[in-house]
């Protein structure tokens, strides 16, 4: 089976394969390096994601490839993540980025 490139937006790639029965495959790909790496620099910076007014706090840059994978692993459809509210939604994306296995994707210490 063979990949095609159906769409690449901001290094989300969305590749597509056709099965002989007719389905198909989509899979997508994002190089998440450049994200983690701005989220180590921003956590030791001293800014505790603040900016220069304070005004506004920038907590995590989360590449779309990982919410993709969190919300396919909770079994919830994209259609149906659009449609929460976003407080359930904010409330989610607080208990995945508050796991010590995805620290790499905040932007400062601590809990969010």
């Amino acid at each position: 089976m063979s990949f095609r490139l159906l769409d690449q937006h901001e290094g989300l790639k969305t590749h597509i394969a056709f099965e002989p029965n007719g389905d198909f495959i989509i899979k997508t790909t994002q190089d998440v390096e450049p994200v983690v790496e701005f989220n180590k620099t921003r956590q030791t910076d001293g800014s505790n994601g603040y900016g220069k007014t304070r005004e506004l706090r920038h907590v995590a840059t989360v590449p779309d490839n990982i919410v993709y994978q969190w919300i396919a692993e909770a079994g919830i459809e994209p259609r149906r993540w659009m449609a929460m509210k976003r407080r359930e939604r904010m409330m989610f994306l607080r208990r995945k980025l508050n796991d010590p296995d995805w620290r790499y994707l905040k932007t400062v210490s601590g809990r969010v």
